[in-house]
């Protein structure tokens, strides 16, 4: 610890402590405090683990996000992952999915939305 004593002439005008930290790594700490090495160790940021995403029968999701080719249901839930401007996932079969920038859809028994929720 270090203390500022800042002198303006004869008057003391202010005194700051700071303490500085007793560690500085990238090692794990071991403590469970939210750091970058407790999301390591979670698998943060690992391909389809990190949102999980409730299913809505016969709803077709708004804004879909353009630009993006039709995929699998378990690629659509990775990418959209990893996507923040992605909210849920409309699929109108297992084979046919795409992100969408909405969470919220419209009636229709055709399709199958998946609500993230990350």
């Amino acid at each position: 610890m270090f203390k500022l004593l800042l002198i303006l002439g004869a008057m003391t005008v202010a005194v700051l402590s700071y303490s500085m930290p007793a560690k500085r790594s990238w090692e794990d700490d071991g403590d469970d405090d939210g750091d970058w090495e407790d999301m390591e160790e979670e698998g943060a940021g690992d391909e389809g683990g990190a949102c999980e995403f409730e299913v809505v029968e016969g709803q077709k999701m708004k804004k879909k996000i353009k630009g993006l080719d039709n995929m699998l249901l378990e690629d659509a839930k990775v990418a959209c992952s990893s996507n923040d401007d992605c909210k849920a996932v409309t699929c109108k079969s297992d084979t046919k999915c795409w992100l969408n920038a909405k969470a919220d859809g419209k009636d229709n028994e055709k399709f199958t939305g998946y609500i993230k929720s990350c």
